[in-house]
């Protein structure tokens, strides 16, 4: 068993021979089905997740925890070829491919909107559920980032201010400390999730829309 989640453990292999057997075959063959053999085993493995994180890197954004080896374990009735490092207390922790746009809020399956969070750091990410209030806040802030004046915290509208820890909490913000007065400003994903925020704010609009007609 490998973890408290009751993954049996069928073989390991390091981070770097992954790498290095991938970096070895010709690039035809680089594909997400082709399959490896796991060492010392009968098993065999596919590349799918080996070719994503030779992209994105093996260290957990949030946190620093570094993937180390890549870990066949049986759970939930399949096979899966997981990347796990080693927390603080030497405790294997499982390493995972995250969106930094969520998928529910139009984020793709591609490199650019990967990145490597490790399980605890993705489970406390979770999804990204904003009220219309913060929505309008979101696009607010996202209005000023070309002007002069960013939104000022102490003069802000209530309203406004209000919703402004949510943001933060996700992350879609951040405090610029070192200004006078204090502002804030969008996020790498904040910026990401403008798109959605407005599709959001225009069926909300139209649906009122149609309500009082």
């Amino acid at each position: 068993m490998i973890d408290s989640q009751g993954r049996k453990c069928l073989g390991v292999i390091p981070v770097w021979e992954v790498f290095n057997a991938l970096e070895e075959l010709p690039v035809e063959a680089r594909s997400p089905n082709w399959v490896m053999p796991l060492p010392n085993t009968h098993y065999e493995y596919k590349l799918k997740r080996p070719l994503i994180f030779i992209n994105i890197g093996v260290t957990c954004v949030h946190c620093g925890v570094e993937g180390t080896y890549f870990a066949l374990v049986k759970h939930g009735g399949g096979l899966h070829f997981d990347l796990y490092g080693r927390n603080e207390l030497d405790e294997p922790v499982m390493l995972t491919v995250d969106h930094i746009l969520p998928k529910s809020k139009g984020g793709r399956n591609q490199i650019t909107n990967y990145q490597t969070l490790c399980s605890p750091c993705n489970q406390k990410k979770g999804d990204i559920s904003l009220t219309l209030s913060q929505i309008r806040l979101l696009l607010h802030i996202n209005e000023q980032k070309n002007k002069t004046k960013i939104l000022n915290l102490k003069r802000g509208p209530h309203r406004y201010l209000k919703g402004t820890q949510c943001l933060i909490d996700y992350g879609l913000v951040e405090i610029l400390l070192e200004s006078s007065p204090t502002r804030i400003q969008l996020t790498e994903l904040g910026e990401l999730l403008v798109p959605w925020a407005k599709k959001e704010l225009s069926k909300n609009q139209n649906k009122n829309s149609r309500k009082n007609t």
